[in-house]
């Protein structure tokens, strides 16, 4: 067999894994989106058919914060992290 051809079905077989992942998922989602639950006026979740839920979480995210927003947070936790550390340390 062809290289390119046995790199399209290693690709394909992978693509078609991952939407059985993604269907297995919604499965298991699917019973909270219709049956209301006790004490509440609705389902858990909201009903979204498959093909949304599939193409909402096949699509990449993309922060709208800037680099320097970013360090800034990561620095904060940094140094979060260090206060705690010196708490436990100390008497």
């Amino acid at each position: 067999m062809p290289v390119p051809s046995a790199l399209k079905m290693v690709e394909k077989a992978t693509e078609k894994r991952e939407e059985q992942k993604l269907w297995d998922l919604w499965l298991a989602l699917y019973p909270d989106m219709i049956i209301p639950r006790p004490m509440a006026k609705g389902p858990a979740l909201k009903f979204e058919s498959f093909e949304r839920f599939s193409s909402r979480l096949k699509a990449p995210t993309v922060s709208a914060r800037s680099a320097e927003e970013i360090l800034a947070e990561a620095e904060e936790i940094h140094r979060r992290i260090a206060e705690s550390k010196e708490e436990d340390v100390s008497p």
